[in-house]
């Protein structure tokens, strides 16, 4: 979804899951869980984006997963 900026944000989901359910209805999940961020997509669905990794990266001074990591896209 375009910030106002004229960058692209996305919700990229990273998840770990053996077996890995279908990205599609993981992503309708997600979304009926928080109306929120269903109303404020409003059709730009596909900014919310399922990635299945083996791993969640951690922090190396920390050794910790963090929640939440916010990167800007490589043009």
């Amino acid at each position: 979804m375009e910030n106002g900026s004229g960058h692209i944000d996305v919700l990229q989901l990273r998840i770990v899951a053996h077996p890995r359910p279908d990205p599609d209805v993981l992503r309708d999940h997600v979304l009926d869980a928080h109306i929120d961020l269903r109303f404020g997509l409003r059709g730009h669905e596909d900014a919310v984006q399922i990635q299945f990794v083996d791993r969640l990266e951690t922090v190396a001074r920390t050794a910790k997963t963090p929640a939440l990591v916010r990167r800007q896209a490589k043009p």
